[in-house]
């Protein structure tokens, strides 16, 4: 063998060697790149499930905070409720009747406005009118009232009175008469 052939040769195992070295570095790169491409991916499903872990939470936050906010609003409205028929228990009729004897009674208004009574919306149930009408009584004011029982006519159990600023009769109980079982 002459001396080309064995430069040759010899630059061939130098070209073979240079590329087993560079395939080992670049395959050592590669999977250099392919962990750090791995991990990178791990870190974005980690923090991606963070997120969603995070917005389940807010979102279960949320339906609690809803549904607190709902109970916390029907416990209101119950309360409104209880608190009109309080309200409604104590306050007094807008008019009433107190005996003063058997034949005599109070009419008073005990509204803080003015009440005009236009007339009697059952006049026949009575043997006398007990007084006379249109009246207006302000605030507080009482008026005087005749009652009278005669020719089998007991004076009513209670007075529906036709007043100013309603569609409907107001019925004012007259129970409690001085002398009467009722």
């Amino acid at each position: 063998m002459d001396a080309a052939t064995w430069l040759t040769a010899g630059l061939s195992v130098i070209a073979m060697l240079g590329s087993f070295a560079g395939w080992l570095l670049g395959s050592r790169q590669a999977k250099k790149d392919a962990q750090a491409r791995e991990n990178e991916a791990k870190q974005r499903d980690t923090k991606f499930q963070e997120f969603l872990d995070l917005t389940r939470a807010a979102a279960q936050r949320a339906e609690a905070s809803a549904k607190a906010a709902e109970e916390q609003a029907q416990a209101l409205q119950r309360a409104a409720v209880g608190t009109e028929a309080i309200a409604a228990a104590v306050t007094p009729p807008r008019l009433l009747l107190s005996w003063g004897s058997r034949r005599s009674f109070s009419l008073r208004n005990t509204s803080p406005e003015p009440a005009t009574i236009e007339a009697f919306a059952n006049p026949e149930a009575f043997f006398k009118l007990p007084f006379s009408v249109p009246v207006t009584l302000s605030p507080g004011e009482s008026l005087r009232g005749s009652a009278f029982d005669a020719h089998g006519r007991p004076f009513p159990p209670q007075l529906a009175l036709r007043v100013d600023g309603t569609d409907a009769p107001v019925f004012v109980p007259a129970d409690g008469r001085p002398g009467s079982e009722t």
